[in-house]
């Protein structure tokens, strides 16, 4: 997911500078897509929980493989839609492994949890960038930084890695994201066109799956120091 927003959130430039997004076009298309994406990355990730791991490696290639259609097919935003759907459900079906080690360490109530929160962070602070008005664009250099900091320290996971370690990472993952809600709301705001709105969803997608993601496991690292979940 991280190197997804990566892609997506800085190699990705809007290709019409235009008059900025109507506010038609953000609640009945931006906001309709991200609906729509979160709905089928829970089919994804109800698919991958029932049929097993088998389904893991091929929707993992998918989902780098949709990626890219929908950043390289810019014109046919019809056939970009489609494949911003198959590409949310192919990244549900990918986080699912995660999702059982969550349940291990917390039952279905931390997901529960981790998913609430996540909803009460991202429409908190999509509100408040809504409401402010305030130009986020500032804060685009911190999250460039603070992007490639939390992908190197996600690779030095992998070899070490202690409860500490995992606390501080996820705390610095949720910050991080919560800043790109901001970010990424204030540039649809200014910097979207109406013709750029399976942009504008596709990067709210990947901030609130990030911030789900970050959240859940700052929630199993608290249940570990807590000496797990009852």
């Amino acid at each position: 997911m991280l190197s997804n927003r990566f892609q997506s959130g800085f190699m990705s430039q809007p290709y019409n500078f235009g008059q900025a997004m109507s506010q038609e076009t953000f609640f009945s298309k931006v906001m309709t897509f991200f609906g729509l994406s979160l709905i089928t990355a829970a089919l994804g990730s109800w698919i991958s929980w029932t049929w097993g791991p088998a389904v893991f490696l091929p929707a993992l290639i998918a989902e780098f493989a949709l990626l890219l259609a929908v950043m390289l097919v810019r014109q046919n935003q019809e056939l970009r839609a489609l494949f911003f759907i198959l590409f949310s459900t192919a990244s549900g079906i990918v986080i699912v492994p995660f999702l059982r080690q969550a349940v291990a360490v917390g039952g279905p109530q931390i997901l529960i949890n981790a998913l609430g929160t996540t909803g009460i962070v991202f429409f908190g602070l999509s509100f408040y960038a809504l409401r402010s008005g305030k130009d986020f664009s500032y804060l685009r250099g911190i999250l460039f930084a603070g992007l490639i900091g939390v992908i190197i320290a996600g690779f030095v996971s992998f070899f070490f890695s202690s409860p500490g370690f995992v606390m501080i990472y996820s705390v610095a993952g949720v910050l991080l994201f919560s800043g790109f809600v901001l970010y990424d709301m204030s540039r649809i705001q200014r910097r979207y066109a109406d013709n750029q709105y399976i942009d504008a969803a596709l990067a709210l997608y990947l901030d609130f799956l990030n911030l789900f993601l970050f959240i859940l496991q700052l929630f199993m690292g608290s249940g570990r120091r807590r000496g797990g979940w009852k």
